[in-house]
């Protein structure tokens, strides 16, 4: 995503880009670029790489995508106490 100010004249003050990483982490230009990026090791109880992969595990394990992702999420972080049952 781009991000530009301008001035009353339309000249450029400012422009940064920035790039969405996945897991909904997003970095500038210069992180894109730096080695500090690496994928999460963490296993999941269902993994997926593709839609077809998710489809394919909603399937097999008679999940919702949303029940299936949910799943996965858990695995990151806990359920509020005062959330309802999912």
């Amino acid at each position: 995503m781009r991000f530009t100010a301008y001035d009353a004249a339309g000249a450029v003050l400012s422009a940064k880009v920035y790039y969405s990483v996945g897991g909904g982490f997003v970095v500038n230009e210069e992180a894109a670029g730096a080695d500090r990026i690496v994928e999460d090791q963490t296993p999941l109880p269902y993994p997926f790489k593709t839609s077809a992969d998710l489809l394919r595990l909603s399937e097999e394990h008679h999940l919702s995508i949303s029940q299936l992702m949910l799943e996965n999420e858990k695995t990151w972080r806990s359920r509020p106490r005062f959330a309802p049952d999912c």
